[in-house]
């Protein structure tokens, strides 16, 4: 599968305009209700990524998928896992360094 520049460029610019346009819609509601929505939704998403790289390497080992399409769901259940690491270990730094303040 061969994808040219200007078909990737114009994806990119679609899926940042769809992002605006999300933003824009729900408004800064602000405190804890977007931000823990937020971070419920990330959970979530993060969650199914990996049930589909887990599903495909199933499915891939069964002889039922293709190789290129289990190859792309194990790599993004791979980065998706890497992210939630490296935010709990940056949330873990930022609450150390909270604790660590004087009062």
């Amino acid at each position: 599968m061969v994808i040219s520049v200007s078909d990737a460029i114009a994806a990119y610019k679609q899926s940042d305009g769809s992002l605006a346009e999300t933003i824009k819609k729900k408004g800064d509601s602000g405190g804890a209700d977007s931000f823990g929505s937020m971070l419920s939704n990330f959970a979530g998403d993060t969650l199914n990524t990996i049930k589909q790289g887990e599903a495909a390497a199933v499915a891939g080992v069964a002889g039922k998928a293709n190789i290129q399409d289990v190859i792309l769901a194990v790599n993004q259940a791979s980065v998706a896992l890497e992210t939630v690491s490296t935010l709990r270990d940056k949330v873990i730094t930022a609450y150390k360094e909270i604790m660590q303040m004087p009062v």
